[in-house]
């Protein structure tokens, strides 16, 4: 009878170990998980500290208020092809006038950081403003309205480019670049 108590007892203890040994690496990564980091109040190379989803506007040398911008859209997905997600974050840019450019920011995490993979500007509407972003099978898909910048009017893109790109040496590199109608409304 003591042997019977005795085996289950550290039967008992052995599931619960390796029941918490299962469930701990499941944590830390929740934990470490991209979808952790506040993009609304962040820090952005080129632009500086993003407040409440607004980058403040600067003075230039010159006195002039320069930049300013909100955080538009954050996306999750796989874009490096390692299984794990990447958060794709979108901020339109204040021009000052009536341009509509934006900041396009890709990071993953790193020891527990958020590591900056890509950054990159987007044009004023037809002239490369952003038409969509977002990961599919493990690559990242860009898609900028007008074939080329300056071809199109700016109020109506008729064409947006669609780049693959997949995560090869550290860097994003292009797979494959298409120009497609732009969709009909509705």
């Amino acid at each position: 009878m003591i042997y019977t108590a005795m085996t289950t007892m550290i039967l008992r203890a052995t599931l619960a170990l390796l029941l918490l040994l299962t469930l701990q690496p499941a944590y830390s990564q929740q934990r470490k998980s991209i979808r952790r980091v506040d993009f609304k109040n962040f820090t952005y190379p080129r632009w500086g500290r993003m407040k409440n989803g607004e980058l403040q506007e600067k003075r230039s040398s010159f006195g002039r208020l320069v930049g300013g911008g909100n955080l538009a859209d954050v996306s999750y997905g796989d874009v490096t092809g390692d299984g794990k997600e990447e958060a794709i974050v979108f901020i339109t840019l204040v021009s000052g006038g009536s341009a509509l450019p934006g900041e396009v920011y890709i990071y993953t995490m790193r020891n527990a950081r958020p590591r900056l993979l890509w950054n990159f500007s987007t044009g004023d509407r037809a002239d490369g403003g952003l038409h969509g972003i977002y990961a599919d099978k493990g690559k990242l898909v860009v898609e900028l309205n007008g074939p080329k910048r300056g071809i199109e009017p700016d109020c109506c893109p008729k064409r947006f480019t669609r780049t693959r790109y997949a995560w090869r040496g550290g860097w994003f590199r292009p797979i494959r670049k298409q120009t497609l109608p732009m969709p009909e409304p509705g």
